[in-house]
Parts: structure tokens; C-alpha cells; sequence
């Protein structure tokens, strides 16, 4: 395959990338493979079974040890294609509370946190006509907040499987 500027792409795997892409500034993808342009440095990522991974991050975010962030809130709601008035509803809060929520204009409260992961399950759960993979409510139980541990990893050769890490272990891995 050419790059745009006529050059030939070379095929390598990369251990621990970062997508800013996503919107997710802790998501990193392990084994993912990215054609590159030597001469022009193009990159063109490929994300396989992409419908997959989306899901395999929403589990991560709902499971994951610290609290939830801003962009993990709006993550959550637009992987299941809720609209905001309606997500809004079903918290029974205000529409511009959860706006307020999802661009870091607000602070989650511990209940609300945990109110927006149990609806997440919830509408997985009827959207997909099957359980939330996940033993959620025993994790969110024993839940072990580590402000150390900040970064979603998603391994690309199995889209399913995630895992967390401190951005110092990332740095280690690479």
C-alpha cells in the first residue's frame, strides 16, 4: 500500500500507544498495528472489530479503580448512542448538570459516580440482551481507588481483554 504522498507504508506493532484520538487521554493500545511513511511520516492505525474495542473500554471505565473523569462520563454515555436529555433522565438530574459533569465544569459526587457505572450496565445490559460481562457490583464494593493507576490498556490482539497500569509502568513496558 502508497502513503498519500506516493511513498510505501511499512507495517510495524507498537507496544503501549497512545490514541488521542478517542478522546481518552489514559487509553493506550497494546500490539496495535500502524502502517508508517518514512518519508512523509504518516501513520494510518488499524483498529480491528472496532464495536469491540469501544465496548472493551466502556468495561474498563466501569470497572476502573479511581473515579470517574469527565471524558469517561461522556465515553460511557455516547457508547451506548444515548442522547443527553435522555441520560439526564434517567439520573433525574438536569441536562446541563450532566453537560456540566462531562466538560469538567463540575465535580461527580461518589454517588453520582456510581449511579452513571450502574447505569451504563443497566442499558448494556438491555441494548445487548445480555449480562454486563463483569462482576460489577463485587468490584464496585471492594473498589481500591489508586490515583497511581490512571491508564486503560486494551490489547489489540485480543480486543476483549484490558488492563490497567501506572503511566510509569508504561513508560517501563515500552
Amino acid at each position: 500500500m502508497n502513503c498519500e504522498c506516493g511513498n510505501d507504508l511499512h507495517i510495524e506493532k507498537r507496544s503501549f500507544t497512545q490514541d488521542i484520538e478517542q478522546e481518552l487521554d489514559n487509553l493506550y493500545f497494546l500490539n496495535l498495528t500502524v502502517e508508517v511513511c518514512d518519508k512523509c511520516g504518516n501513520e494510518i492505525k488499524h483498529y480491528y472489530k472496532i464495536n469491540q474495542i469501544y465496548r472493551t473500554i466502556a468495561q474498563a471505565i466501569v470497572l476502573q479503580p479511581w473515579p470517574l473523569r469527565s471524558q469517561d462520563i461522556k465515553f460511557l454515555r455516547t457508547e451506548r448512542a444515548i442522547k443527553i436529555n435522555d441520560w439526564a433522565s434517567i439520573l433525574a438530574i438536569e441536562p446541563d448538570t450532566l453537560l456540566d459533569w462531562e466538560s469538567g465544569k463540575q465535580v461527580l459526587s461518589a454517588q453520582a459516580d456510581m449511579a452513571i457505572r450502574l447505569l451504563y450496565c443497566r442499558v448494556f445490559e438491555e441494548q445487548e440482551e445480555l449480562l454486563f460481562p463483569q462482576h460489577i457490583t463485587s468490584n464496585l464494593i471492594s473498589k481500591n481507588i489508586n490515583q497511581n493507576t490512571l491508564a486503560i490498556c486494551i490489547d489489540m490482539e485480543n480486543p476483549t481483554r484490558f488492563f490497567y497500569r501506572t503511566f510509569s509502568g508504561l513508560k517501563l513496558a515500552s
